[in-house]
């Protein structure tokens, strides 16, 4: 008779047995070093991963994540996801197709239809000829005092430009300025800076600067340029709105704190300066864009009535209480891009010229329900200078990081003094 133990053992070895033969072939996805950058590389096939409550799981993806299917709850217990495929082409078409994607976010008739027969240039903007229309070594030129723009374009930025705007350099002043004043009066006003975010290279200039002139205006214009991973360049250009000179909610001192729930600009008090609180800060919301701006060091004081100064006087420099500092401390850039039918823009063609409204809906009453609203142009036109008067270009590439792209721990890089050139050259005001 056999052993009490024998059988055990062959029933064990059974058991281990059945286990190996129906033991699932999948291994786990193995695990590629970029740096200090981990991707796990899946195969085309869907996997779930169960999350304990409370459970943070990061998951990464060399191009960018995109909802494979919508998300129809507020409190989803499941969601979706796909890493999408990196595309062939490297710069967008010079005739992209006219394949209507998305609808305007207003409920006024379509003013355009994508048969404008294309001009060789983007109308407005030319070849940047004077030196007070694109950017320049910190110094003075043209009757204007030293100041300095941020830092230079890449390459990269001048040839898209060059073969899709018509620019011979990036340009000032050009169709999505709020006016002639933008690159006149308050020319000084343009910053340029470039970083990278998430694998994602960027050229933004802003209008921007921290005097009563600037701080007077709601609207102030920007350019953004973005290389993607897969060599796309995505463009956007347009007005920001910065809240209302006016109120009280979204004009205020640092130590007053209106919260940033609102788009507001916080100017530096005499107060402020006294504690140590020297940098001004923007927050803005645009089609499909919201910033936070800060400038280290603002130039001049913030009141509550300084807008209410006549224009000759919010014009002269002479009027504007001074700090002695020049905002060449630092800048800080926080970015949100909206894409993909997030914030405040619907589904925008990708891979295809668009176009926007330079000037927004405006109701001009204070509160958080009351902001100016874009309205989006669709179908998608043939180039760049296909927009109608009033209309701005916009291109986003398919490969760009997807829905709610923003800059990661909310900071997408602070520049110190010695990154901003300028210093030792430049002059109030700057």
């Amino acid at each position: 008779m056999k052993s009490k133990f024998f059988v055990f053992a062959q029933i064990l070895m059974v058991g281990l047995l059945m286990f190996i033969a129906f033991k699932p072939t999948s291994q786990a996805a193995p695990v590629v070093d970029r740096g200090d950058v981990q991707l796990a590389s899946f195969s085309q096939q869907q996997r779930s991963v169960q999350y304990a409550e409370g459970e943070t799981i990061r998951n990464l993806c060399n191009t960018y994540f995109e909802l494979a299917s919508p998300i129809n709850s507020q409190r989803p217990k499941e969601v979706l996801l796909r890493c999408a495929p990196v595309q062939a082409s490297r710069t967008p078409s010079p005739t992209p197709s006219q394949t209507a994607e998305v609808s305007p976010t207003s409920t006024e008739e379509h003013p355009h239809e994508a048969t404008v027969t294309p001009s060789e240039t983007l109308a407005g903007v030319g070849a940047c000829t004077g030196e007070n229309e694109h950017w320049h070594a910190p110094g003075a030129h043209e009757g204007y005092n030293a100041h300095e723009h941020g830092m230079p374009p890449d390459q990269w930025v001048i040839d898209f430009g060059r073969q899709y705007l018509g620019e011979e350099y990036p340009c000032f002043g050009g169709p999505e300025n709020t006016g002639p004043m933008e690159n006149k009066e308050k020319h000084v006003g343009y910053k340029c800076f470039e970083f990278v975010m998430n694998g994602v290279e960027f050229y933004a200039c802003f209008h921007f600067t921290t005097n009563p002139l600037d701080r007077a205006f709601a609207f102030h214009s920007y350019r953004l340029y973005a290389k993607d991973r897969a060599g796309n360049v995505s463009y956007r250009a347009g007005r920001i709105w910065y809240g209302y000179p006016e109120f009280l909610s979204q004009r205020s001192c640092r130590f007053e704190d209106a919260g940033r729930d609102q788009f507001i600009i916080e100017g530096v008090c005499p107060e402020d300066w006294a504690d140590h609180k020297r940098d001004e800060q923007w927050y803005g919301l645009g089609a499909g864009i919201e910033v936070s701006l800060t400038r280290g060091g603002a130039s001049t004081y913030f009141s509550h009535d300084e807008h209410l100064m006549s224009m000759e006087d919010l014009m002269n420099p002479a009027n504007w209480p001074r700090t002695g500092a020049l905002g060449l401390d630092y800048f800080r850039l926080e970015l949100t891009l909206h894409t993909r039918g997030s914030g405040n823009i619907p589904n925008i063609p990708l891979d295809r010229v668009y176009c926007v409204t330079s000037q927004p809906i405006e109701d001009r009453v204070e509160g958080l329900r009351h902001r100016p609203k874009w309205t989006v142009i669709v179908p998608a036109v043939s180039s760049f200078d296909s927009c109608p008067v009033g209309y701005l270009p916009q291109y986003t590439a398919s490969t760009f990081p997807g829905v709610n792209f923003r800059s990661p721990g909310g900071n997408a890089r602070v520049w110190e003094d010695e990154d901003i050139p300028g210093e030792g050259i430049v002059e109030f005001p700057n």
